[in-house]
């Protein structure tokens, strides 16, 4: 659960800011079990200390609370970089994800994201006549460049973010739909967007 009240210094920051002082400090929050990570774990951990005389390990103590207080960046920071599932476990390449990544999707759930991908299932495909969205048309949108047109701009981050995430992608693949044929049903997203 959350701290009740948000920190009068570290609230103020963003995401970014957040994910480079955990960063700048990763030796700190490191997890004993898991050699070359944090966990959740360790960062609940770091939050329940009690004050210190060290100002370091308070400055700690206070971005952990933070960081709890934002699931959306907990979700980020945790999410494994090949399969996009929340493994309990964030490595360097995670936080370097979050503080240099730009896509506007990387803080959204999984289930925000097949709303989204529900909203604009007939803009995603190449053909929107056609029954179900192939992961050729995510590639195809996903491999463009931003074209300073907002509504493209915002399809093709979606497709770049969803086909970061091969875990809910099998999902959307198999949910209401032959299994593995790289299709996706407006149906598996309606069941994953509730």
């Amino acid at each position: 659960m959350p701290p009740c009240r948000p920190d009068p210094q570290y609230s103020l920051k963003n995401n970014e800011q957040l994910a480079q002082q955990l960063s700048d400090n990763f030796n700190a929050f490191r997890d004993r079990n898991n050699p070359g990570y944090i966990s959740v774990d360790s960062i609940h951990a770091m939050a329940k200390k009690g004050w210190s005389p060290d100002p370091v390990m308070n400055a700690n103590i206070r971005l952990a609370n933070e960081l709890l207080r934002r699931p959306e960046l907990m979700s980020a920071l945790d999410r494994n970089t090949s399969t996009g599932a929340l493994d309990g476990l964030i490595n360097r390449q995670n936080v370097n994800a979050v503080i240099k990544g730009e896509n506007y999707f990387k803080y959204k759930s999984d289930k925000e994201l097949a709303g989204e991908m529900l909203k604009h299932f007939n803009e995603l495909k190449s053909n929107p006549r056609a029954g179900e969205l192939s992961f050729h048309d995510l590639r195809r949108l996903a491999s463009q460049s931003q074209t300073g047109d907002s509504s493209k701009d915002h399809l093709v981050q979606l497709a770049q973010e969803i086909l970061r995430r091969s875990d809910v992608l099998k999902k959307m693949d198999n949910l209401a739909g032959r299994d593995n044929d790289g299709r996706i049903s407006w149906q598996a997203l309606y069941q994953l967007s509730r």
